[in-house]
This record gives structure tokens, C-alpha cells and sequence, in this order.
């Protein structure tokens, strides 16, 4: 994970506008979710839980608007 964060970082500003910007906060999380699994202990556990929950939770709510407006 953190391979990927750094290579992410070394790509990030060759985006152009949002897409420079989306690679920035994937490397962001890439690096924040590699700290916790290398933490770990029970609130390292705890945030990588809830930092998942809410992708689902965005994940779902993007493809229900998806469904409903297609």
C-alpha cells in the first residue's frame, strides 16, 4: 500500500484539473489506510472500519442516484 501511495504521488500532478485532484486524495488515503494497518491495535482496526463503512455508504448512495436517473 505504501508502493502504491508513492507511485500514485509521483503521478498525481500530471492530472489535469479533478483528475489531478482525485489522484491526490487516493494517494492521501492510500497512505492514511497503510499507517493504520501498520499501527493496527484496536483503534487502528476501528478507523480502517469506519473509513470503509462510509465508502460502502457513498459506493451505494451513488448507485442508487446512478439507477435512478438512468
Amino acid at each position: 500500500m505504501l508502493l502504491e501511495w508513492l507511485a500514485t504521488l509521483a503521478v498525481a500532478w500530471t492530472g489535469m484539473g479533478g483528475q489531478c485532484m482525485l489522484r491526490y486524495v487516493k494517494g492521501a488515503t492510500f497512505c492514511l489506510s497503510a499507517l493504520l494497518v501498520l499501527i493496527g491495535g484496536e483503534h487502528g482496526n476501528f478507523a480502517l472500519s469506519m473509513i470503509f463503512g462510509m465508502l460502502f455508504l457513498v459506493d451505494g448512495a451513488l448507485q442508487i442516484v446512478a439507477a435512478k436517473g438512468g
